[in-house]
């Protein structure tokens, strides 16, 4: 605490001394401006703002002067020139020379005061103001004020400052107003952040992208950011698991990574976020840097072999006045898609198509069908939806089992709040954000909190030390229904179920085991997660053109989850008689807790001089990163009282088990960058990295990276062009990293405690099981990347190109050496093994433009890769069942389906010459029936089979598709219109195929499975041209070998998807100022709103978990609406 408090008062200490003034000398004859401008930034680190055109009038300099005041000297150096300068801190600002304002005694009508700021909020030192078609003017002060006097009303203010779009004013009448200066869309001068600190967009050699939140976020009702970033930049996939409450993401650079998985690296303000991605507010986020190649991720070493997220938060900014700014959004959710059930005559229908004369539970099938004629002409007739004949239970109405788990809809608020602002010498941002989603399950334990709860302050305590203070506080509670046999129920419901709350059985009332019911009697889950994060930095400018920077994180997660099986009784819905959903002897409470504590020290060093044009930087550092986990859990059973289950509230058997895990990261590391005149860039990097996670004397490693680009728009030729073509840029990089993305002790030789399944006196004993083979001998995955890539831009840069081609290989990749004789016993240790190389294109095209009060913008990108096994030693067979050299990482392997077998295939029962007689199916030989399916027979031997399943013999096997993400694209745009503005994001993926086995793909997938409308088209005598095969009773017969994997139930995954469609409408600026707000934005905003796909139907192509049977928590479709305000 006591350092806390010192660095907290170091930070808030404010220095007044004054800097005394700088020393320069100058022998200069008939030199350019330009010339004697850099020679005094050489001697006193003074920056030049300027426009280049404005400077290539300038007139030549003639100066001889010997340690003279810098403030002498500049004016000195503009005595004769056509233009004016100001000193703003340590920035010398070259502009327009200010028309003199009016001469005492003349006319002055009227005196109007005013505050020029950036859209931030930020002064702007220096801006122009001057009344059009006039002398008159002035410019503002360091804080961004001005005071003008003019003769009389009806004027036109004219605002301008360098970089910035100009603006004009009418005037009416005295006053004070508030002017912000919209930045100009040059986004080739962009500055953006890349590892371990900033490079000029044109100076970019590696492959890059920026994305700005602000233009991201928009309107958007969506509380995470990986949402945000799908289909915007190329080489970026976003995968979301669920549309449930709460739902996580994950991030995938460029494909295919390794045998042993591995991502991205995602930073916060350049140090590791450990904690879950959809705990960070996106309205906390200033920027998402992409950094995909060696040449920009290779900085970051050991985490960073996959390339590198890089999230830059919002910081306040100097000489700004307090800001408040808030913004809310309510949003209203509806499923995309559900699966809906055949109705119970078709139901019914498929069970007699199946074979059955009676069904399980005792329904005469014929006589049952005649009911439901019967009910369908006189539902009347049969007022409780049901019929007994015999005893027997006739079930007739239809419920819709699985759209009755689901409300009308979910319900989400997000409330965001942010005050920012600074001083000279401190910048300062708070902010406060809360998201509450409830989902739309009919209970009210489908839900997700998160607060999040972030500070930052920055003070110059000298004019060459900075400190700075970053604390954020995240916190989510996620509940959801303990539903691990729910998802299994709602799937083998029928159409038919009793829709009742309750049902009598044996003259006892119970509730009915409708999914409805069950899933309002469960007890529910409850995932809570506090993450804590704060980082300290330092940055020292002790002598002209050096930097200095230290950076300390802490970062602390505690994850606290629960879950009981709640025991309770329920009356059967297809059988009529009592069960339970867990025996209460079974019945456990279970409690998981992990902590994770991680500490990031960063210390790192910048050097850059300019000689004459030719520009170089130098940057060497160090990194240590340390990670430890700790977990604990615990499962005990009979409670007490179900309704408050707790591990001391239990009387049975209490199991649990313990972890811990640590590692840790050194690593020094370099960067240098040299470019001339702008136009020939080079960036070289290296870093040694040294990890616990291997043996010790394989620990560490060295991975260098270089980079070149070549400004050809830059060029004396090429100058005749710029109209046409502004901008024109190659770049090349290489390099490598190496990648530790590997459990930690796997050079140990670990025994495990288990059980044994014998009693000694009572109990079971101990016992520990032999190790197998360890390897000290292996080392770093190594990840080497080649990378090509241009850039253009057309018409001011109005149109912007940027493609890229690139190679990554992962090789010596971990996995078991050459296989081992059976007569060792044991498997063989794990070897740098295996190559593996991904090889993919980029490409984006944007356009931006402006005509009048009409502004618009359309991005465009498209992304694709193909990854391959180059080197694996432990498949000398050829097996199909693991990797192989050749092997494309996502092919399927399957059998090409001809046909469905007709009865006019056979010939009194037997299947006719020329056609395949048998299929083998694991170890038994199958004979098909009409309305089975037909495999080709690829080596005509008359019997299907996968041959040994090997390269050299796969039978009748062939590759029939390729799971792979191919052709991923996406579409951005917006237009705007006064106050009025319109954006629009769309995202798909050109080709995918995926082989889904489960009730949503194949009719009656298994004994008691549930039939579903897009499931009725099965072969039957009178239907032989249907889609389907023949379905059998009990899922038996000959289904099995109807669903092995072959081309014509392969499902068409590609998709587009009308992501966002946002409405905003600003209210002008006479009306805010009678509210006294700054800025008032009213938005409506929808998303998911679209998907056009030929997947099948109740599933979602971008849907990656299962909850069981194929039935998943559908992707949300929402409405929103909301408000953007600023004091």
């Amino acid at each position: 605490m006591k350092l806390i408090t010192l660095f907290l008062l170091s930070v808030c200490l404010h220095l007044s001394a004054k800097t005394s003034g700088q020393q320069v000398t100058i022998n200069a004859d008939k030199a350019s401006l330009e010339k004697v401008l850099r020679s005094i930034t050489k001697q006193t680190g003074y920056d030049f703002w300027f426009d280049s055109h404005l400077l290539a009038r300038a007139n030549k300099v003639k100066i001889n002067v010997r340690e003279m005041p810098v403030e002498k000297v500049l004016a000195l150096c503009f005595i004769d020139q056509p233009f004016d300068y100001r000193i703003v801190d340590k920035t010398i600002l070259i502009r327009e020379k200010p028309i003199p304002a009016l001469v005492p005694g003349a006319l002055a009508d009227l005196v109007i005061r005013g505050h020029i700021t950036d859209e931030k909020g930020g002064a702007l030192p220096g801006a122009t103001v001057a009344l059009k078609d006039s002398k008159l003017g002035t410019a503002a002060d360091a804080a961004g004020n001005f005071t003008l006097k003019i003769p009389d009303k009806g004027g036109i203010l004219v605002v301008t400052f360098i970089g910035y779009e100009t603006l004009e004013l009418p005037v009416s009448q005295a006053g004070t107003i508030d002017i912000v200066l919209k930045p100009a869309d040059k986004k080739i001068d962009e500055i953006v952040v890349v590892g371990f600190g900033t490079q000029k967009k044109t100076n970019l050699t590696s492959s890059v992208n920026v994305v700005k939140m602000d233009e991201l976020l928009g309107n958007r009702p969506v509380s995470t950011t990986g949402t945000l970033l799908q289909g915007v930049v190329p080489g970026l996939q976003v995968t979301t698991g669920t549309g449930e409450p709460g739902g996580g993401f994950t991030f995938n650079i460029r494909g295919t990574t390794s045998i042993n998985g591995g991502g991205p690296l995602i930073l916060v303000d350049n140090v590791p976020f450990s904690g879950a991605l959809n705990l960070i507010n996106p309205n906390d986020i200033e920027s998402v840097t992409v950094l995909k190649d060696a040449g920009s991720a290779a900085i970051y070493g050991a985490s960073a072999a996959f390339g590198v997220v890089l999230i830059t938060t919002k910081k306040g900014t100097k000489n700004s006045k307090i800001r408040l700014d808030y913004s809310n959004n309510f949003t209203f959710s509806k499923p995309s898609s559900i699966p809906k059930a055949a109705s119970p005559m078709a139901t019914v229908q498929a069970y007699k198509d199946m074979g059955y004369g009676a069904y399980w539970t005792g329904q005469n099938v014929d006589k049952w069908l005649a009911f439901l004629q019967d009910y369908q002409a006189n539902p009347g007739k049969y007022p409780q939806g049901y019929t007994t004949d015999a005893g027997v239970r006739y079930q007739l109405a239809q419920s819709d089992v699985i759209g009755q788990l689901f409300d009308n809809a979910g319900v989400q608020q997000m409330h965001d709040f942010a005050i920012s602002g600074g001083t000279e010498k401190t910048v300062y941002r708070v902010s406060l954000g809360t998201v509450k989603e409830d989902g739309i399950m009919i209970t009210n334990t489908d839900s997700y909190k998160r607060y999040n709860l972030k500070s930052y302050i920055s003070t110059d305590v000298t004019n060459w030390l900075t400190t700075q203070l970053d604390v954020s506080y995240y916190n989510s509670i996620k509940t959801d229904p303990n539903s691990s046999w729910l998802w299994n129920i709602a799937s083998n419901s029928p159409s038919y179920v009793p829709t009742a709350d309750t049902m009598t059985v044996n003259g006892v009332l119970y509730p009915a085991g409708t999914p409805k019911n069950l899933l309002l009697n469960t007890y529910p889950n409850k995932d809570r997660l506090d993450n804590i994060r704060m980082m300290g930095k330092v940055v020292a400018k002790p002598m002209k053109g050096l930097t200095l920077q230290g950076e300390y994180l802490y970062e602390n997660i505690r994850e606290i989850y629960t879950s009981f099986n709640k025991p309770f009784d329920y009356a059967d819905i297809s059988e009529f008689v009592v069960k339970t959903t867990v025996p209460a002897a079974n019945a456990g409470f279970y409690k998981y807790h992990r902590t994770d504590d991680r500490r990031t020290l960063n210390l790192y060093g910048t050097y850059a001089r300019s000689l004459g044009k030719h520009n170089l930087s130098l940057m060497a550092g160090y990194n240590q990163d340390e990670f430890r986990r700790e977990a604990l859990s615990a499962t005990k059973t009979q409670m007490i009282s179900t309704d408050l289950p707790s591990i001391a509230t239990a009387v049975g058997t209490l199991t649990g088990t313990d972890g811990y895990t640590e590692w840790s990261v050194q690593g020094f590391f370099g960067r240098f960058n040299y470019d001339y005149k702008g136009k020939y860039l080079l960036e070289v990097n290296g870093r040694t990295d040294g990890s616990s996670k291997f043996p010790a004397n394989h620990r560490w490693g060295f991975f260098p990276s270089a980079s070149a680009g070549w400004r050809i728009s830059e060029e004396h030729f090429m100058q005749r062009f710029k109209p046409v073509l502004s901008d024109l840029k190659v770049r090349a990089s290489f390099g490598e990293v190496g990648n530790q993305d590997i459990l930690p002790y796997r050079f140990l030789d670990a025994m495990n405690p288990t059980l044994t399944n014998w009693l000694v006196s009572g109990s079971k004993p101990t016992s520990l099981t032999t190790p197998g083979l360890v390897s000290p001998n292996f080392t770093w995955e190594t990840v080497r990347t080649l990378n090509f890539g241009l850039n253009v831009g057309f018409m001011d840069n109005r149109l912007n190109l940027t493609a890229d081609w690139y190679r990554r290989q992962t090789l010596n990749m971990l996995t078991s050496a050459i296989q081992l004789p059976a007569v060792m016993g044991t498997g063989a240790p794990l070897q740098n093994a295996a190559n593996l190389q991904s090889q993919g294109y980029e490409l984006m095209l944007e356009w931006r433009d402006k005509v009048g009060d009409f502004s618009y913008y359309v991005s465009a990108n498209l992304y694709d890769f193909k990854s391959k096994i180059t080197k694996f030693d432990n498949n000398k067979a050829g097996s199909l069942n693991t990797y192989y050299v050749g092997k494309d990482m996502n092919e399927i392997w399957g059998y090409t389906t001809d046909r469905l077998y007709q009865e006019s295939d056979f010939s009194n029962g037997v299947i006719k010459d020329g056609l395949p007689k048998q299929i083998r199916n694991g170890s038994n030989m199958v004979t098909p029936n009409p309305g089975d399916v037909m495999y080709k027979d690829v080596d005509g031997n008359g019997i299907i089979t996968n041959g040994q399943n090997t390269l050299a013999d796969h039978g009748d096997l062939s590759i029939i598709g390729n799971n792979r993400l191919s052709l991923q694209y996406g579409v951005n745009g917006g237009l705007g219109y006064k106050n009025w503005s319109f954006s629009f994001v769309i995202a798909g993926v050109g080709k995918r195929d995926l082989w889904i086995s489960n009730n949503l793909t194949f009719p009656y997938n298994y004994e008691f499975g549930t039939i579903y409308q897009n499931e009725l088209d099965y072969w039957t005598p009178t239907n032989t041209k249907a889609h389907f095969a023949r379905i059998y009773a009990k899922a038996a017969g000959n289904s099995a070998v109807n669903k092995l994997v072959q081309s014509r139930y392969l499902s068409n995954a590609a998709y587009l998807r009308i992501k966002n469609l946002s409405l905003a409408y600003a209210l002008p600026n006479d009306l805010l100022k009678r509210i006294h707000l700054s800025r008032l934005q009213v938005f409506f905003s929808g998303e998911n709103l679209f998907t056009f796909t030929k997947f099948p139907t109740g599933l979602d192509p971008t849907s990656t978990e299962d909850k069981g049977y194929g039935i998943n928590y559908p992707i949300m479709r929402m409405f929103s609406f909301g408000i953007n305000a600023s004091l």
